[in-house]
């Protein structure tokens, strides 16, 4: 008992080991995929953000510049009319194009740093699609690498104790079904020493049936013989 108990604690505590290693591993493992993939969506949240602000300033740089040809036809219109007024509509046009320029340098920057970020995010997203494949494979493989360790110890010396433990035991119960009278047959279960009228009414019960199938086996045989001697029918005389 002393012996199953070290044994049962020895295999217990190597497997909780394991256990435990694997799960901080995978623990370790997973907390940095669940980081990765916060910091991929937040990339790609201000990344979109950051398209939409681009595209908000194209938009606003095509506005303009509709604008300002606006002024410049203005301004040549006028020109015959009043030189005053036509001007003033080149000033229009000029803080019009003062403003293009400006959101044009502001755009470029912005497309840069869009560029930046679409590279990111897609680094982000291949590093958290390496990570999770990697945690798999070596989980699996730690799984398989601890099993076969268990398996080794139990076909080692611990294992040998535990067969000396186990044929221990099944003498002592052969022994207590000894002492009983009792017996164990694979085929038929537990047997005891006052079953003989049973036996022999499962002999006598298997003695009819073989009778009973003897005698079918004849009968088909005699009709089957007498089916073959039957004379052939003729037809009258022409």
């Amino acid at each position: 008992m002393n012996t199953l108990k070290r044994l049962t604690t020895t295999l217990i505590a190597t497997v909780d080991r394991t256990v435990a290693s694997m799960e901080d591993h995978e623990a370790v493992v997973a907390a940095a995929i669940r980081e990765s993939r916060k910091a991929t969506a937040r990339a790609r949240f201000k990344l979109n953000r950051l398209r939409a602000e681009n595209q908000r300033l194209t938009n606003r740089i095509d506005a303009l510049q509709v604008e300002a040809d606006k002024w410049q036809q203005r301004a040549i219109s006028l020109n015959e009319v009043s030189r005053e007024d036509a001007v003033n509509c080149i000033a229009h046009r000029r803080r019009c194009a003062d403003r293009i320029e400006s959101l044009t340098v502001q755009l470029e920057q912005q497309k840069k740093l869009e560029l930046q970020s679409i590279k990111t995010v897609e680094r982000l997203s291949d590093k958290v699609d390496v990570l999770n494949s990697k945690r798999t494979q070596l989980a699996t493989r730690a799984a398989s690498a601890e099993a076969m360790d268990v398996m080794h110890r139990l076909e080692g010396d611990d294992g040998l104790e535990i067969d000396d433990m186990l044929d221990r035991w099944e003498e002592s119960v052969f022994e207590t079904e000894a002492h009983t009278g009792s017996g164990f047959d694979a085929s038929h279960g537990y047997t005891s020493a006052d079953d003989l009228p049973e036996r022999l009414a499962n002999e006598e019960q298997q003695l009819d049936l073989q009778r009973e199938l003897d005698a079918l086996l004849t009968t088909t045989v005699t009709e089957t013989e007498g089916e073959t001697t039957k004379p052939a029918v003729h037809g009258g005389a022409s």
